[in-house]
């Protein structure tokens, strides 16, 4: 069960009426999800659920119908005390014979690690009493025990029909939230330090202690699997940066996604232009009022709703960055002749000509050119870039021209998550070892792994040929097409059983093998060299590492007779 929205979400409602019609009222509606809420109090969290699956459902789900998720702690060691941390900090591991499971389970920071980067407790206040006994034909009423103590403290009272619950608290754990490591090390070092130390300098000694012995005691952990965390308890997306519009040296930047900073400054999220950084505000341009508001950075491809406001993007001026006489940049489809006037900006593109804006701290316009910060105000759909030149059409969405901070899908994470990986063990298993270099992956939806696994060939296919054309420019400095192919193939080291259904050693079916797949080579190199749907994996000439020139072209620019 998932939050669902739009079509789909009335879809899947729709057809669980027509089912529960068909079938009668007294259908049993069960959903199951993993992630659908994860923030609040556990009571919050199961009234969430609640919500959706009523929506969903067409029945009124109640929140004690909820089982959510229980956990246990896998060190049941007690809590240690401040000096058994510290001196477990000083006096390091144990020798690598005697880092057992056992022993790790009795280390004083095993406890303070599962605590602090694992589990969290949660009290609750007694279980909620239920009058009536559900009967065999309505919905079935689901009492969730959050621990065994409180399973045990409830006492069900099967001939009366009335369950009681007893009124003490007990104790549920959830996830924490996750932090890096450094962040857990800084911790660990202002708990172990004595108590009033502001010393920052030990602090910092102390931290890097800290982090020493924490990286070792993961690996501990890892290789005796004494944690139980998930993996994607420590993986999350970059997000956002958000920045007040003042000048580059003051303004202030968080990561932090909020609305205003102190003073009232307006904090408003940031984007870059995917060819050569400039930043952008993501605003909302409220003309009538005179108020540049932010915007969602998710919400580059939405338009507004109200016609008086104009959402686009916000940049800084810069000396040579823009000028109102600078029309001459813009691309000659955006002009027209005309005999009156001469050549003019086309009406459908006039409105995308940047705006120069005097905007303050908080957000208002000014007219004084002594107040505030001169920006250029570009409308959406962002068409080009003031600062690199480009152009775009209106075709191709804003996301592919814009990024933020961090933009990568889940599908590119878990693919580099999986090369890295893969790479280190390399490193580790080493000769016929390295065949044990594995990842093994779960998933319950056969359509999404086999997306998972085109979108890693793809990548590693992509990674690999452009890792050869590079290869071959840093050993030959210069590459005309006449012996493109055959330097990169060569960079490659592969031989006719890696790519040849039918290998040959000799003869013209070895020579037909390598022309094909030369031909192939030199076909997939000028095609990787498009601006694609591979917005995240640029090619080699938009990262700088490859420059692609004219032969004769300076001449026959300078030659005067040609022109």
């Amino acid at each position: 069960m998932h939050t669902y929205r739009g079509r789909q979400g009335a879809d899947v409602a729709i057809l669980i009426r027509k089912l529960r019609q068909r079938c009668g009222k007294n259908l049993l509606c069960i959903g199951t999800s993993a992630t659908m809420s994860s923030e609040g109090s556990r009571e919050q969290r199961r009234q969430v659920v609640a919500n959706v699956a009523s929506k969903l459902f067409g029945v009124e789900i109640k929140a004690s119908n909820v089982i959510d998720e229980t956990l246990q702690r896998s060190i049941q060691r007690l809590e240690p005390s401040v000096e058994e941390l510290r001196q477990s900090i000083q006096a390091g591991l144990p020798p690598e014979s005697a880092q057992t499971l056992e022993n790790f389970k009795q280390h004083p920071l095993s406890h303070w690690i599962e605590m602090n980067f694992g589990l969290k407790e949660e009290v609750i206040d007694g279980l909620p009493d239920v009058k009536d006994k559900p009967s065999a034909t309505s919905t079935d009423k689901i009492i969730p025990f959050p621990t065994k103590s409180a399973y045990k403290e409830a006492k069900v009272a099967s001939t009366t029909g009335t369950y009681k619950t007893s009124s003490k608290k007990s104790v549920n754990y959830v996830r924490r939230q996750p932090i890096t490591l450094q962040e857990g090390a800084e911790r660990l070092a202002q708990v172990c330090s004595p108590s009033g130390s502001l010393d920052e300098d030990a602090l910092k000694r102390d931290s890097q202690q800290c982090l020493t012995v924490l990286q070792q005691m993961f690996l501990w952990g890892s290789k005796t699997k004494g944690l139980a965390f998930r993996l994607h308890q420590f993986i999350s997306q970059g997000g956002s940066v958000y920045a007040t519009i003042e000048s580059r040296c003051d303004r202030f930047l968080t990561l932090e996604g909020q609305y205003t900073t102190t003073e009232n400054r307006l904090l408003y999220p940031l984007v870059f232009c995917r060819e050569c950084g400039q930043d952008y505000y993501v605003v909302r341009y409220d003309a009538d009022k005179e108020m540049i508001l932010p915007q969602l950075p998710t919400a580059l491809d939405i338009n507004p709703d109200d016609a008086d406001i104009t959402e686009g993007y916000l940049t800084l001026d810069e000396p040579e960055l823009w000028d109102k006489n600078d029309e001459d940049r813009l691309p000659d489809s955006w002009f027209k002749e005309t005999k009156k006037l001469g050549r003019v900006v086309k009406p459908e593109y006039a409105k995308h000509l940047p705006l120069k804006l005097q905007v303050l701290p908080d957000g208002k316009v000014t007219s004084s050119v002594l107040q505030g910060t001169t920006c250029w105000f570009i409308p959406k759909p962002f068409l080009f870039c003031l600062h690199c030149g480009v152009v775009y059409d209106k075709k191709r969405k804003d996301f592919t021209k814009l990024s933020r901070l961090s933009s990568e899908g889940r599908s590119t994470a878990t693919t580099l998550l999986c090369l890295s990986t893969v790479s280190r063990l390399k490193q580790v298993f080493t000769d016929n070892n390295a065949k044990a270099a594995k990842i093994l992956s779960f998933t319950d939806n056969r359509q999404d792994a086999s997306l998972q696994a085109g979108h890693f060939n793809d990548f590693v296919q992509t990674s690999f040929l452009r890792a050869a054309l590079n290869s071959a420019i840093q050993e030959n400095q210069d590459l005309t097409h006449k012996g493109l192919a055959s330097e990169v193939v060569k960079q490659m080291g592969l031989s006719q059983i890696d790519y040849a259904t039918q290998s040959a050693e000799f003869g013209i079916g070895k020579r037909r093998n390598e022309e094909a797949f030369s031909n192939l080579i030199e076909y997939r190199l000028y095609e990787a060299l498009r601006r694609g749907w591979r917005i995240v994996q640029p090619n080699l000439e938009q990262c700088g590492l490859l420059t692609i020139e004219y032969s004769t072209l300076r001449e026959s620019c300078a030659n005067t007779k040609l022109w």
